[in-house]
């Protein structure tokens, strides 16, 4: 009995110095694992933000988990990104490494986000007025731009425009960015060309209205700069691209375009 409890004593003695053995060697590998990587891994010797084109932003960007003189962890380089893009200044960031003396540099290279700032317009003939041109596109303040957002802001000018009789503008746009404060402003040009004026009005007149009382009530008068004329309830209205329209029963005009004819 004595010599079968020694025997188990024995064993259990073993399998703990075993078990021991197993953790310290398991601890041991790990721990030299880790200092493979951090051997493996070069020291940050230097820091940039840099634009797609080329220049630089910043020799030493703030606000980003990397840090120079600390071995390159490609975990503090997912969280610098994430950080950088999420500022609102950068439509993309990515990020590149260079060997160089001491270590590698690591660049952020960013494409820019720009904001609409200013919204000017040259060359117009009113109407419509500048400001109410600028309305019609629509470009908000801080608006983040876009060259699909300014051809569909010319568009909407071109139907304002239309809307003035001003069927053969041309309008186009320039682009002022401002690196430095990430704003963009914008020039329109406009060549406003002949304007539509009316030509003959025809009334078939069954109210108990006379033509003249017609005619001076709808201001359209013949040569007339672009088209006006009055809605059934009277107020003034603009006609729609030229197209015939009746006004109030038994009236009619005919739109000439431009040239008047």
């Amino acid at each position: 009995m004595k010599l079968s409890r020694a025997h188990g004593l024995r064993s259990i003695v073993a399998l703990a110095l075993l078990a021991g053995a197993g953790w310290t060697h398991a601890q041991t590998a790990q721990e030299a694992t880790a200092r493979e990587t951090a051997v493996e891994q070069p020291t940050v010797a230097a820091i940039r933000l840099v634009k797609e084109e080329g220049g630089v932003l910043s020799e030493s960007p703030s606000g980003i988990a990397v840090e120079t003189g600390k071995p390159l962890d490609p975990g503090k380089v997912a969280e610098s990104l994430r950080a950088l893009y999420r500022t609102g200044n950068y439509a993309d960031v990515r990020a590149e490494k260079t060997p160089i003396s001491g270590g590698v540099r690591l660049d952020f290279i960013v494409r820019e986000n720009l904001f609409f700032n200013q919204v000017r317009i040259e060359g117009l003939t009113a109407p419509p007025s500048e400001a109410s041109a600028a309305a019609a596109m629509q470009l908000g303040l801080g608006q983040t731009y876009n060259r699909a957002v300014v051809a569909e802001a010319l568009e909407r000018l071109r139907e304002t425009l239309r809307d003035e009789g001003l069927y053969r503008a041309e309008v186009s746009a320039g682009e002022v960015p401002h690196a430095e404060t990430h704003q963009m402003d914008i020039v329109v040009r406009v060549k406003s060309g002949p304007r539509a004026r009316t030509g003959a009005v025809q009334l078939k007149n069954n109210t108990e209205y006379r033509d003249a009382e017609i005619l001076s009530r709808s201001r359209m008068t013949r040569n007339r700069p672009h088209p006006q004329i009055l809605s059934q309830e009277g107020a003034p209205e603009r006609a729609s691209r030229g197209a015939p329209r009746r006004v109030r029963r038994g009236e009619e005009h005919r739109w000439a375009g431009p040239g008047g004819k």
